[in-house]
């Protein structure tokens, strides 16, 4: 009875055929992976029984400074990239995070050696500041602790913000970065004009202007009031954005009269509904909500709808995800040697490694000016 229950033809069900893809393949992709570890493992230990230690000492020349914590995608130059096959990445990737920001700026037109004249009084808004290193490197003239010396470059398209607020929802990511302000803060005492800017960081939900306390929206609605030269950035969070990214940018365009900039994500015009099918379901795993995908020109729209009248989107693809791959595949063998691994982040490379193979996502850098 129970074969005849189960006599359907699986074969010719597309449903099943999906489905198997969606979730099977990449389990057991993950599952031979980890067999794959284990049995390496398992060699790495009998290849060594003999010697005394192996390399298991690496882990007492580690440097317990306190580490980079940049997180974003990164923007990976093409002469240290990685991209080539058979050629390792050399660029770290607290340096791609601060490229990709510092290539948002340049897009955005800022450059130190072109500064307005008379100057001008300019607020930055930033929303999803994490851990804080890019707070400091918009803040700060030279780098502050041992690590930040390993991705510091001339900022040349760093402009001093006389207002920097930084917003953060996660609580840990917050308690961190305001001690990394607090470091920034420190380090500019006694310089009569670093200690007339204003500088704050909240711990709020970026993504609901409505909900926030009435501090952060004074503060807000008083360094926009005040600025000559408003913006507000995401850099590489906006497709986190519950219940969609367009109720702040709504707000940063009708109520600050607020410039916007931002590394964000859109879909390819030619994905296929099958892709689509499969990129909604990663994405709840992402907890990006589908309502933020949509393609280049839908994006552009609907910052127009939003009040923007020039708007720039340039797409850096390229430079993102195929790099960030070969960087987690260099950065995988060598945690590796030390019986360690990438762990969650497997998932990640996985996905990336999708998008550049098919173009479904493209990484976009978006300049929009009222």
């Amino acid at each position: 009875m129970l074969l005849r229950f189960l006599n359907f033809d699986f074969q010719r069900s597309h449903l099943f055929v999906f489905l198997s893809g969606l979730f099977f393949v990449p389990f057991l992709k993950w599952f031979l992976s980890g067999v794959l570890k284990l049995w390496n493992r398992k060699k790495f230990k009998e290849d060594d029984t003999r010697t005394l230690y192996s390399l298991a000492h690496g882990k007492l020349n580690l440097t317990l400074s306190p580490p980079s914590m940049w997180m974003n995608m990164g923007y990976w130059k093409e002469d240290s990239d990685g991209s080539k096959k058979g050629k390792a990445c050399s660029m770290t990737l607290a340096q791609a995070s601060r490229n990709l920001l510092s290539e948002v700026l340049k897009t955005a037109g800022f450059d130190r050696a072109r500064s307005s004249q008379p100057p001008q009084k300019k607020t930055l808004i930033d929303l999803g500041v994490g851990c804080g290193e890019q707070t400091v490197y918009l803040n700060s003239q030279s780098p502050i602790r041992e690590s930040d010396i390993t991705w510091w470059d001339d900022q040349k398209y760093v402009e001093r913000f006389d207002t920097y607020i930084g917003i953060t929802v996660d609580k840990t990511q917050f308690r961190y970065a305001e001690q990394r302000l607090q470091e920034c803060i420190q380090q500019t005492k006694g310089d009569p004009l670093s200690e007339k800017r204003q500088l704050r960081l909240f711990c709020a939900d970026a993504a609901q202007p409505d909900r926030w306390n009435l501090d952060l929206q004074q503060q807000v609605l008083n360094a926009t009031k005040d600025g000559d030269e408003n913006w507000v950035m995401a850099l590489d969070t906006l497709y986190h954005f519950a219940p969609s990214r367009w109720p702040v940018i709504e707000y940063a365009s009708r109520v600050l009269g607020a410039s916007f900039m931002a590394f964000d994500l859109c879909l390819a015009d030619e994905a296929s509904g099958i892709d689509r099918a499969l990129l909604r379901a990663l994405t709840s795993l992402m907890r990006a909500p589908w309502a933020n995908f949509s393609t280049m020109d839908e994006y552009r729209s609907k910052l127009h709808k939003a009040g923007y009248s020039d708007v720039k989107l340039r797409d850096v693809t390229e430079r993102v995800f195929g790099p960030l791959v070969t960087f987690l595949g260099d950065h995988d063998q060598k945690l590796q040697s030390f019986g360690s691994g990438l762990g969650q982040f497997h998932v990640a490379k996985w996905m990336f490694g999708w998008w550049a193979r098919s173009g479904i996502m493209r990484g976009v850098i978006v300049v929009a000016r009222r």
